[in-house]
């Protein structure tokens, strides 16, 4: 039996071992899913101790902080094969999957980051891949400067945007009316700040479904991950 987990802190509503073990189901594998939820003091020692397990996704807070420990070139990672202990980000992919699904093309779009995490510099660094002008902003002025000269994007100063990707946990106070308001959090109400509004159910969802074929050696394409997305919906 193959065995995985997504690895976080105070993660008790995490979907992801549901997802994980509906995917098993579609494709009789023999493999479970479980969660590890792991005190930040305690992250080193735990990472320190990992076997028997084929791969594990990263969740908060911990998308940044794995990179010392995996084989990488990224700056974020939520999924990790422990065969070589590869890490890879399904985030961007799991994000551009469902908003072309919901939103159609996001091709050379205006679009405001808000917050500077592990999600959302996998998520700006799709939107630029996609020739996006892209913005951050953040509670923290300075930390928000930063993200956007690392990720080599604009800081937000009231540039005129068509869509907002949330990727923060605060409240949506002040920021601007958009068409379509994205919020990657799928366990709590979403805000009316855009003409259309969405969580982050079908990102997760997506990718999972990506981080799957990683921990397999699965392809998918658009129309596999819609179909497979509408199965596992149903199941939730």
């Amino acid at each position: 039996m193959k065995k995985f987990f997504v690895l976080g802190s105070s993660i008790a509503y995490t979907l992801s071992p549901a997802i994980h073990n509906a995917l098993y189901g579609i494709f009789n594998d023999d493999a479970i899913y479980t969660i590890k939820d792991v005190p930040v003091r305690d992250f080193d020692e735990f990472m320190n101790s990992i076997s028997g397990f084929d791969g594990f996704n990263v969740t908060k807070p911990y998308k940044e902080r794995i990179v010392k420990y995996v084989n990488t070139d990224l700056c974020s990672v939520n999924t990790v094969v422990t065969d070589g202990m590869r890490g890879y980000s399904t985030d961007g992919a799991g994000f551009a999957f469902d908003f072309r699904r919901t939103c159609g093309d996001i091709k050379k779009a205006a679009v405001l980051v808000v917050g500077y995490g592990g999600a959302a510099t996998a998520i700006t660094d799709e939107l630029k891949r996609n020739a996006c002008d892209v913005y951050v902003c953040g509670r923290n002025a300075d930390k928000a400067a930063a993200f956007a000269k690392r990720r080599d994007v604009s800081l937000f100063s009231g540039q005129k945007v068509q869509f907002i990707v949330n990727c923060a946990s605060g409240d949506t106070a002040g920021l601007p009316s958009v068409e379509v308001y994205y919020d990657i959090r799928y366990d709590c109400p979403i805000p009316k700040v855009g003409k259309r509004n969405f969580n982050g159910l079908g990102m997760l969802v997506a990718q999972a479904i990506y981080s799957y074929g990683l921990f397999m050696n699965k392809q998918f394409d658009f129309c596999d991950v819609e179909r497979l997305y509408l199965k596992i919906k149903e199941m939730l």
